[in-house]
């Protein structure tokens, strides 16, 4: 009989340590204001790598926190850190960090009701942008459905069937949208037109003779007679003067 040392390697069993199994892993940077949405990557990282053990994972998710995040959980780390068989550690982390940031359920309605509207964006992005404010595990339904169509404008929403899907509603949204030319409409401005300029009242010119002839007063005698200061030459005012004077 053959003994022990001609056995053939078995190979390691399933529940191995992470450290035979694992693959180096990145993490993305932590992100603040949608930390469910990060540990949603995260947990995508960890499956890539085949990363199972709850201490790895919750080592990983730590290193990536940011100092003032991290001392906002310190109290959970140093606890996790004290005691070596700390169980779900990574899910403790997890439960804080989503409840301490981001937004809560009620902030995200009070967006879903609120919401700008569809602006420059198509249809389809407008109902992403709502569905990504539903709390988790809420199901978009008739009056979600009813908060999106209001948002469309009147020749989309009046084409859109009433039952159907919020993809099916925002596929045929974006294809009404466009046959109707969303997105290409250019708001044209009436260019303003130019008030003609109001022309000063001008004053009377007054006439004055530049040469005055035979028997014809300047301006100054025709005006002011024999109270006139000023005379020009030509003017018959001075010569009938001096006629007078000799006769």
């Amino acid at each position: 009989m053959a003994g022990d040392d001609d056995q053939p390697p078995q190979p390691p069993p399933t529940d191995a340590p992470d450290d035979i199994n694992r693959v180096a892993v990145k993490l993305p940077d932590f992100w603040l204001s949608k930390p469910r949405l990060w540990f949603l990557q995260v947990e995508a990282c960890f499956r890539t790598a085949n990363i199972t053990a709850d201490r790895t994972r919750y080592d990983y998710a730590m290193q990536k926190l940011p100092h003032d995040v991290l001392e906002s959980v310190a109290d959970l780390v140093e606890d996790i850190a004290a005691d070596d068989a700390a169980a779900d550690c990574y899910k403790r982390l997890q439960d804080r960090l989503t409840g301490s940031f981001g937004d809560t359920e009620w902030t995200q309605l009070e967006k879903l009701v609120t919401h700008p509207g569809l602006g420059d964006s198509r249809p389809s992005a407008l109902m992403n942008s709502l569905l990504a404010l539903l709390p988790a595990g809420e199901k978009p339904g008739k009056l979600f459905r009813h908060m999106f169509v209001r948002h469309l404008p009147a020749d989309v929403r009046g084409q859109l069937p009433a039952a159907a899907t919020p993809c099916e509603l925002a596929a045929e949204a974006d294809r009404i949208w466009s046959t109707c030319g969303g997105g290409s409409a250019v708001m044209a401005v009436a260019p303003r037109a130019s008030s003609p300029r109001r022309r000063s009242p001008s004053r009377p010119r007054r006439s004055r003779a530049s040469t005055p002839g035979p028997d014809r007063l300047c301006f100054y005698h025709s005006r002011f007679g024999n109270r006139a200061h000023k005379c020009e030459p030509g003017c018959s005012w001075s010569e009938n003067s001096v006629a007078a004077v000799d006769n």
